[in-house]
Order: C-alpha cells, then sequence, then structure tokens
C-alpha cells in the first residue's frame, strides 16, 4: 500500500497484491497495518506532548518520572532514551521471554537484573538502537497519565490527530502469550517467506508497544504526519527539539524518535519499521509538504528499492 498526501489528504494511492492470502481479500486503503518501529515517532510525539503540558521535562533524570529505577540510570534522560544513546542494554527479547501480561508488571519481574547490570556506555555518548528504551518511555508516560500506554496514545495522540482507525497491538486477555495471528477489526495479517512461498508471521509487538505496536491505515499514517508538520499537534518548539540530533557524534541522522534525511536537498523527517511480516515506511518532506507513506504485509518486502523508485517517479 503506497499513499501520497497534503495537507492531510491523500492525493494519490496505489493498493496492491492480497492483504489476507487465506481469505482472497485484496489489499485495500482502509485496512490496517502493523507499523513496527514506525511506532516510535508517534510515542515521541506523545512524549513531547508531555512536555508542551509540563508533565515531563526531557532533560531531568529519568528516574524522577520512573518507578521503580535502577541506581546506574541517575545520568539517564527521556533525551537519552529517544535518541537510542542511553547505554542501557536492550533486553526485548527478555521482555519476550518474561512477558508478565503488561510492560509494568514484567520490567518489574525483571528489576533485580536490570539493577545488576552494568550501562554498555556513557549516556549521551554512543548510538545503539534499543526497543526497550522506547518500551520504558511508554511505562513513563503511562505513570505520568495514570492510564496504559494504549489509552494515552489514543487520547494524546490518535484522536487528536485524526487517526481514526489507529491502535496498539492488544495483548492477549489471559495475560500469556499467544502463538498466533490475533484477529483484530480491518487488520491485515503479515507474512514471511518469500513470494511464492509465503509463511504468515506472529506478531508479538505488544510486549514492546510504544516501540512497536502501532496499528493504521495509511490515512492514519497521513492524518499524523499532517497533524505533526502542519497543525498544532505540538508546539513549534517542541517540533524543532525533536527533529534536532541532539549527539551527532553518536548518530548524525536520528533526533528523537525520528529519522532525519534529505530529500530535493531540504530536509526530510520520517521513520521506518518492520521485519517480521510487516515493512513500513512514513516520510515528511519539508520542500513541499509531501506527506509518504508505504505499508506492506510482506516482511520480505524490498523496502530502499521501492523507495528509490518512488522517489525517482516523483521527481520527474
Amino acid at each position: 500500500m503506497v499513499m501520497l498526501g497534503r495537507g492531510g489528504r491523500e492525493i494519490w494511492s496505489g493498493a496492491y497484491g492480497m492483504a489476507s492470502v487465506e481469505l482472497s481479500v485484496p489489499s485495500q486503503p482502509q485496512l490496517r497495518y502493523k507499523l513496527h518501529s514506525s511506532s516510535k515517532s508517534i510515542l515521541a510525539v506523545a512524549v513531547m506532548r508531555a512536555v508542551d503540558q509540563g508533565r515531563l521535562d526531557i532533560d531531568a533524570p529519568l528516574c524522577i518520572y520512573l518507578d521503580p529505577c535502577a541506581q546506574t540510570w541517575g545520568a539517564i534522560t527521556l533525551r537519552h532514551l529517544l535518541s537510542h544513546t542511553s547505554g542501557i542494554a536492550d533486553i526485548t527479547n527478555d521482555m519476550v521471554d518474561g512477558w508478565r501480561g503488561d510492560i509494568a508488571s514484567t520490567i518489574a519481574a525483571l528489576y533485580d537484573d536490570l539493577s545488576a547490570r552494568p550501562l554498555e556506555s556513557v549516556p549521551g555518548e554512543v548510538f545503539s538502537y534499543s526497543n526497550f528504551g522506547f518500551t520504558l518511555i511508554s511505562l513513563v508516560l503511562e505513570q505520568q497519565y495514570d492510564m496504559p500506554i494504549h489509552d494515552v496514545l489514543r487520547v494524546e495522540v490518535f484522536e487528536p490527530a485524526g487517526m481514526v482507525s489507529a491502535s496498539l497491538e492488544s495483548p492477549p486477555e489471559t495475560g500469556l502469550m499467544y502463538d498466533g495471528h490475533r484477529i483484530e477489526p480491518l487488520a491485515v495479517p503479515g507474512y514471511n517467506g518469500r513470494p511464492d512461498h509465503l509463511q504468515q508471521a506472529y506478531s508479538k509487538m505488544y510486549v514492546i508497544p510504544g516501540a512497536g505496536g502501532v496499528v493504521a491505515s495509511a490515512q492514519d499514517c497521513i492524518s499524523f504526519l499532517h497533524a505533526v508538520f502542519e497543525g498544532d499537534l505540538i508546539s513549534e518548539a517542541a517540533l524543532a527539539d525533536m527533529l534536532t540530533v541532539p549527539f551527532p557524534d553518536a548518530s548524525d541522522v536520528y533526533a528523537l524518535g525520528w529519522v532525519v534525511g534529505e530529500a530535493r536537498g531540504e530536509p526530510a523527517y520520517g521513520h521506518s519499521g518492520g521485519n517480521n511480516g510487516f515493512i513500513a515506511y512514513l516520510q515528511y518532506r519539508q520542500t513541499d509538504g509531501l506527506a509518504l507513506v508505504l505499508l506492506s504485509n510482506r516482511g520480505f518486502t524490498p523496502l530502499r528499492d521501492m523507495l528509490s523508485d518512488i522517489r525517482i517517479a516523483l521527481d520527474e
């Protein structure tokens, strides 16, 4: 699914292939895809909303907002987490293995192990991509708003941004892990393998909700990009801060939940996502206000090749 938008509205879209092979359902614009790591940009906006509201200071010590908080994390800030420079080990696999039904309970169960682990680097010095860092941010938001991260994102981002069908991947009601595809309204299944031999993928993004759990349609994503860059979802100061690369020696492209690139020699902002059954890409071009969204439920989609072709076509 490819969609271009301007001013928050679709100006062109193309739906290709089958959304569900088993049910013979073709791809359609209203269907919802898992965004995986593109969700990080959405979580970053929720953080900046909290900054605008005076709930958070992203340069204050993390332990002011997080309870419990390991002693080794004393120098870490939300800015470090948002820019993947915290030095905290990425224990996403431990989260999966030790899932207790929600992120708070799971992290609490792992707290002794987390407290005993030294940092892998000095905060702010080394870029190391971390899903767990964004999972900690989700927990901070839960504690600050006193509601589950599902509700925080719904109230603070989805609804004000006009993302009418967006949600977070739902965890199993039993509190245990599930194996198999969970059926949710208008949500397509994901596939791995290769074009002539598909294998259904079973995502567990509910374990790292703010880091990868958003499920949304292409129009939801267009609406989100418009609300961030052309609306009043966050203040101009918060937007500028969010899009500034804070530690250029550590990473020259990653700001706060957003990747800074170029289009026609001008800044363009976005984030890719996926690997298990889904590929996603969101980008806003500053030159002309063009929003680009690419969503696929094939984990082997050649994203870079497709983006190169799309950009060539747009510039012709």
